[in-house]
């Protein structure tokens, strides 16, 4: 499974099918909201700074409970969380994010069985080695059509 097929997986969402229900308003405009549960790394830096350039609000915490307290409350568009948390912590994640949330799970490197169990439960699987722009390209691809 790659990042495209994560794209295209049970709950098809981007910035344009949230927007007119999630997001921030700035300057008058509804802009994503992204909430990045990766903690204090400096990959978790890299993701929040790219995502900031592209015009997204940017809230980061320390990991995936509060990640999808804060994409509950904020009504974010894309919560991203590591995937070692577990499968039940993840399909409490997807549960509990409104249907229109994309669901972003990381790990260290590519892993099948994760992949899988990540589409399953409607979210995606990006390995970290991939980089920021597979992880970019996962949480907005579903707009450019990747």
């Amino acid at each position: 499974m790659s990042v495209s097929s994560c794209v295209l997986g049970k709950r098809p969402v981007g910035i344009t099918g949230g927007v007119a229900k999630a997001g921030t308003e700035r300057n008058g405009k509804k802009v994503p909201r992204l909430v990045v549960g990766l903690g204090d790394s400096e990959f978790a830096a890299r993701v929040a700074a790219e995502f900031r350039g592209l015009g997204w609000d940017v809230t980061t915490t320390a990991g995936g409970e509060e990640a999808r307290r804060l994409a509950v409350r904020g009504k974010a568009n894309a919560v991203i969380v590591r995937a070692d948390s577990g499968l039940l912590d993840t399909a409490k994640l997807v549960n509990a994010l409104p249907r229109r949330t994309r669901a972003v799970l990381v790990g260290a490197a590519a892993n099948e069985e994760l992949e899988r169990v990540s589409s399953y439960l409607g979210a995606c699987y990006v390995a970290e080695k991939a980089g920021v722009g597979a992880l970019v390209k996962a949480v907005v691809g579903a707009e450019t059509g990747a």
